[in-house]
């Protein structure tokens, strides 16, 4: 069965921004209490975007590698 290009390169996308969600979602669970007390709101919340940037970014890469190789070896 073949699939259209696209979808086939939407899909690392879209599994990189579940990642990238996820890691949002947990980063509170992560930072110290320290960060909580000593840190304003607003770097929090650049800690949290950084992870997340990071997150999708690193995803994002390991799944494009991993589409590549799957699509040579066919």
């Amino acid at each position: 069965m073949t699939y259209p290009k696209e979808i086939i390169l939407i899909l690392p996308v879209i599994i990189s921004l579940i990642i990238a969600i996820l890691s949002w979602k947990y980063a509170d669970y992560f930072l110290s209490r320290k960060d909580h007390y000593i840190n304003s709101r607003y770097e929090l919340f650049i800690k949290k975007l950084g992870w997340f940037v990071s997150a999708f970014l690193t995803s994002l890469f390991i799944t494009f590698k991993i589409l590549e190789t799957l699509m040579k070896s066919k």
